[in-house]
């Protein structure tokens, strides 16, 4: 987790609306978990989450995220380079 993450979250516990657009796994799991922290005033119903694809017809997808933190309708593609990556290191790694 980050401060940045800290900040935000604590900026949107006192009532200010905060868009972040980012590309960053680190942010969102960040975010989700100060959400199931409680040193601040925030939770999953506090997140609104949308994933944007320009390929589909339907241009954006909300992503909803329950009380402990778990995202529902994962979209395929999203945020999964580093489990990618780990499991193309195992798979060299084993040669």
């Amino acid at each position: 987790m980050s401060n940045l993450d800290y900040f935000l979250t604590l900026v949107a516990s006192c009532g200010i609306q905060v868009f972040i657009e980012s590309h960053s796994e680190h942010i969102l799991n960040g975010l989700r978990i100060r959400a199931l922290r409680k040193n601040i005033d925030l939770n999953n119903h506090d997140i609104s989450i949308f994933y944007f694809d320009d390929k589909k017809f339907q241009p954006f997808i909300k992503l909803n995220m329950n009380e402990i933190g778990k995202i529902d309708k994962w979209v395929e593609g999203f945020f999964d380079q580093q489990e990618n990556d780990l499991a193309e290191l195992f798979k060299l790694s084993i040669k």
